[in-house]
Order: C-alpha cells, then structure tokens, then sequence
C-alpha cells in the first residue's frame, strides 16, 4: 500500500538522540545526569569507573559510551561492570533491569556491524558475543520477542523490495552485514534443530525466502547468497532437513560465475527443474569469471570487502580475484551440502543440476588452482560474526567435486529399489477379542509344569 513506500527500514536502532516519549525523555534526563557524574570521575580519575547506570534503552548506552569517552575495547568492560553492579541476586528489581540491557546488548552488536567497519569494530562484536549469548540463555522469554522483531523488520525490508523491484540496484533484497550478523547470530544461540521453533524457524523461513526471492544483479549479491547458504547448513548441521533453495542457489552461483557451455546451460536448457531466472540475462554477463592465468583462490574471503562490490566497485584485478574466492566457497558448499543430505531420498534430483554444470565447465579457460585439489596457505583466525565463507582445510575444487558428486549420484541412482507387490502371506490384524472357555475349572492348573503344579496342589491340600 501507500503507508509502505518510502524509505527502507535500517537495521540499527535509529536516531540515538531524540526520546520518543516524555517517558523516555524523563528517564533520558536521569541517564545523562548519572552519566555526566561518570564521565566527571572518569576525567578526574583517568580510568574507568566501577559504577554505571545500566541503560533502559540503546540511545541511552551509546550516549553513556559516547559522552563518557569510553574506547570501544573498554565497552566490554563496561558490560561486565553492568552485570557485576546489577547482579539479581544482589537488589529487587536487577533480573527486569538485566533482561532490558539484554536486548540493549543485542540492538548494540547490530549497531556495531552496521557502523563502518574496523579492526577495533570487529574486536568489540567478538568480545560482546559471549555475555550476550550468557544473558540470553539466562532470559530466553523475553529475549526472543526482540530478535523475531528484528526479523519482522527485515522481512518487511525485503518486501519492500521486491515491491519497488528485484532488479533495481537500490532495491535492498539482499541482507547486508547486519542482518547476515543477525542471522548467525540466532544459530549461535538458539537451537535450530528443533522442529518448530519461535525464534529459528522464521530466520530459516527468511533465509529460505532470501535465496529464492531475491535476483542476482552484483557479485555483493553472490557473496550473501553464498553467506546464506553457508548459515543453512549450519542450521541444519544436526537435523539435516533439505533447503532446496541453498542448492538451488549454488548451482545458479556457479553457473553465473564459471564459464559454462551455452548449449549445455542457458536460460532453457539449464538442468534440472530450478528456477534460472538470472541465467543469460545481461545484468549478469560482467559476473563470469575472464582471466584464467594467474589467480588462486585465497585462504578466505573478507565478507566486508565482498559486500562491498556493488555497482562495479571494486577495481578489476580484486573483482576478479573476489570471483575465484566466491567460486572456491560455492564448491566448498557443494561438499558441505552433498555430505549433508547423502543419505536423503531426493540427493539425484537436489545435486543432478549441479553435476549438470560443473559438466559444463570450460577448463581451459578456468585458473589451474581451481580445476586441481590444493592446500591454502594458512590465514588469521576467522571473526566469529563476519566469519569467511566456509572453507575446508583442504581446499575441494571443481575437478575432484565434480568426481565425488558423480559418483555419489550414481551410488544413490543405483541403490534405488522400485516398489513391489508383498510375496509372502498377508500378515493377519492382531484381534483384542477376549477368549471364554466354556469347560473352564477353577481348581484346574494351567502350570506346564508338572512338577510344580503337583507342589502346589500338596501345598493347596495342606491348607
């Protein structure tokens, strides 16, 4: 409708300065007062002080942060102090002030990944991870409301969208590095194996909706689609239930970045029965992999950097190479998801599209270290948040997947079975009927046992 359009709503938390009510302005009133007494022990002091208000609100923490002068390796210092100074079992009236300062908390990683990245950004997301996943395990119920509010917003981010059009280039289809933060974020924390959950189900129903909705027009939009589907198969890790459009996506990716045969993959004669709409299409021509001599595939691919290249960013030789990285982590998917789902029922028809394609490579216009098994140098340890695409530790490139996922399809063709027809007598339905004996005795015994029924017949006499 009209109320709709406008502006896309933003993952942060909004302006940190205006109250919205004369509630929160009051209570804003008090915040500064206790802040301004902070930041002047601060000053006087020249080091943190062990007291701080704990914040209602995500304007108030950052206002305490900003106007105390607080550094941003300091801020988990100061969550720490917060928990210790506010403690349920110390005062009536903690546990409520905790459970707001946990979503406060979360509304603050987000505004951090949404902020521009920095080294000492990524630091402070990675040392705030462990008392939020504490004090959200601590107050599940009123925890989860918060993030399946956060995830109302970006599926409505996301209609908006499509409404405004999948192929606009300021169209936000696709999640950027808050909500794919976000997302892993709930796999962290809460269990998505479960068969329906409050807050899991609909981040993988949004995940599902993201992959299968949204168009391809960048290779930002391949390295969130890739980012997606490496957080589904961490949601399914342990329930293995089938995404279809995680699969779906990864044969797609493929064939938009590797230089495919055209008469084996086109728009009409792409295998399977996917839906291919961003194949051959000419928003999609300047994503297909060119130069072939002198690139490797990298020990991990920086998601800041990859999401940054939209609308021709980046410069041509780090487009390129962000290419190969992109087609290593596809590949390295595909192994993840055809050891995942090697014993479902669907694996031909889920992984013939991609034999399909990886069939359709041109080798020879391919780069050597992606046609051969090769071992990474070994890179710094991965962000927990804005972690690499997967990889594993021995890199699974196009030649030997295309070997093992052919041979796993001709496995599961050959242990197909049709149904039959039962040869054996039909077993008969158990009846409860009960059975009367109309020769019945009651001082007859029904013991087998001649022995004992004789002993219990002299023990009977003798009573």
């Amino acid at each position: 409708g009209e109320d709709e359009e406008g502006s896309d709503d933003e993952m942060d938390v909004g302006d940190l300065d205006e109250p919205d009510s004369e509630e929160e302005a009051a209570g804003a009133g008090e915040t500064e007062a206790l802040v301004a007494s902070t930041s002047a022990k601060f000053d006087q002091a020249g080091e943190l002080p062990y007291t701080f208000p704990c914040p209602s609100s995500h304007a108030e923490f950052a206002r305490l942060l900003r106007s105390s002068g607080i550094r941003d390796e300091d801020t988990i210092t100061v969550v720490k102090r917060i928990r210790t100074l506010y403690h349920p079992g110390l005062a009536e009236g903690n546990k409520d002030k905790l459970q707001v300062f946990t979503n406060v908390l979360l509304d603050h990683v987000i505004f951090l990944c949404a902020s521009p990245p920095s080294p000492s950004t990524f630091r402070t997301v990675n040392s705030l991870l462990p008392p939020l996943l504490t004090l959200t395990h601590a107050y599940p119920l009123t925890s989860a409301p918060h993030y399946v509010k956060k995830l109302s917003l970006m599926h409505k981010n996301l209609l908006r969208g499509l409404v405004r059009g999948p192929l606009d280039p300021a169209a936000k289809t696709w999640p950027g590095l808050p909500e794919l933060s976000l997302l892993r974020l709930v796999g962290m924390v809460w269990s998505a194996s479960d068969l329906s959950h409050p807050v899991a189900a609909p981040a993988q129903l949004l995940i599902g909706e993201y992959l299968s909705q949204s168009r391809v027009r960048s290779l930002a939009d391949v390295a969130s689609g890739l980012f997606l589907c490496s957080l589904a198969a961490q949601y399914e890790s342990l329930a293995k239930r089938i995404v279809p459009e995680a699969v779906n996506f990864l044969a797609n990716a493929l064939a938009l970045l590797l230089p495919v045969s055209s008469a084996v993959v086109s728009a009409k004669t792409f295998p399977g029965s996917f839906p291919t709409p961003d194949i051959g299409q000419e928003h999609t021509k300047g994503l297909k992999l060119r130069a072939a001599k002198g690139l490797a595939p990298s020990a991990s691919v920086n998601l800041v950097e990859a999401l940054s290249a939209k609308g021709g960013k980046v410069p041509v030789d780090k487009a390129e190479q962000l290419k190969v990285d992109l087609v290593a982590s596809a590949v390295a998917l595909v192994e993840t998801f055809r050891g995942m789902y090697a014993d479902s029922e669907a694996f031909p028809e889920l992984f013939q599209p991609l034999e399909g394609v990886l069939k359709a490579v041109k080798l020879d216009k391919v780069p050597e270290q992606l046609r051969v098994r090769s071992r990474p140098a070994c890179g710094r340890e991965p962000l927990r948040l804005t972690h690499p695409l997967p990889r594993p530790r021995t890199q699974t490139l196009l030649s030997t997947t295309l070997d093992s996922l052919s041979k796993a399809l001709r496995f599961a063709l050959e242990s197909r079975k049709p149904l039959f027809m039962q040869h054996h007598k039909p077993i008969p339905l158990a009846t409860f009927l009960p059975k009367f004996d109309e020769g019945f005795n009651p001082n007859r015994r029904f013991d087998p046992d001649s022995e004992r029924a004789e002993a219990s017949k002299l023990r009977a006499l003798y009573k």
